[in-house]
Formats: structure tokens, sequence, C-alpha cells
């Protein structure tokens, strides 16, 4: 039997319904979003205030960090949720699992800062190497 996000059996939901109320909410806002950026375009006043090595820098940093955000949210619920379970889904016992719901919410952060800390050290080994080879890093 189809099951709806909120766990519900009504799979179809109707114009009333506060997710399908939410989902346009978050839709408009995004397509506001895109206008205002492309407006920004047809101001050339506005931007001719800022470096655009500064407005590059800015947005490229803003939504790689929305990037890695959503994606943190959605591998860390996987994570959590397959630590917990011990990879088997929806045969969820929590008393017959090795990890609390404290312990593997622990283990997926370690486990998250500790991915962060190898791709930091793999920065530096590269810097490192890149260096050794001559080029200049200016910029850093």
């Amino acid at each position: 039997m189809p099951t709806n996000v909120t766990g519900g059996d009504d799979a179809d939901p109707t114009w009333g319904d506060k997710e399908v109320n939410a989902a346009i909410l978050v839709s408009l806002g995004a397509g506001l979003a895109t206008a205002i950026g492309g407006s920004l375009a047809f101001c050339p006043g506005i931007l001719q205030r800022v470096p655009q090595a500064q407005i590059l820098a800015v947005s490229l940093a803003l939504s790689a960090g929305v990037m890695l955000y959503v994606s943190f949210i959605e591998i860390y619920a996987k994570s959590y949720d397959s630590i917990l379970c011990d990879g088997r889904g929806d045969e969820c016992d929590m008393e017959l699992d090795g990890f609390s719901e404290g312990g593997a919410a622990a283990l997926t952060t370690a486990a998250f800062f500790g991915g962060m800390g190898v791709c930091v050290l793999l920065e530096l080994i590269v810097h490192g190497l890149s260096r050794r080879a001559g080029v200049k890093h200016e910029h850093i």
C-alpha cells in the first residue's frame, strides 16, 4: 500500500494539505530568488560599486555552503539510520542493535569530521607537492 512522506496511508495529497502549501511556498521562494539574482544583471550601477572578484567569491562560497549543507543533511540521516539499525533498514529493533541513539549520532558525527580531516590532509599534501614542482600560490 503506498504511503506519503509523513507516513500516512493517503498517497494522494490535495491542494489544502500542509505539505502541498509548504512545497508551493518553497518553490515560489526559489523562483523569486532566481528572478532577483537575474535582475541584478540589469542593474549595473549596483554591481559597479563592488569589485567583481568579491561578488564571484561571495556567490561561490554561498552556493558551496548550501550544497554542502544539503548533502550533509541527506548523508547524515542515512548514515545515522544505517548505524543505528545495523544496515537492516525497516527491520530496525533498537534493543537488539549494538548502538544507542546517542552512540549512533556520535559515531556518525565523528565519521563526518574525520572525513573532513582527511580532505584537509589531502589538500595540504597536494599543496606541498605543487610547491615542490615550482607552482607559485600567491593567492594563499
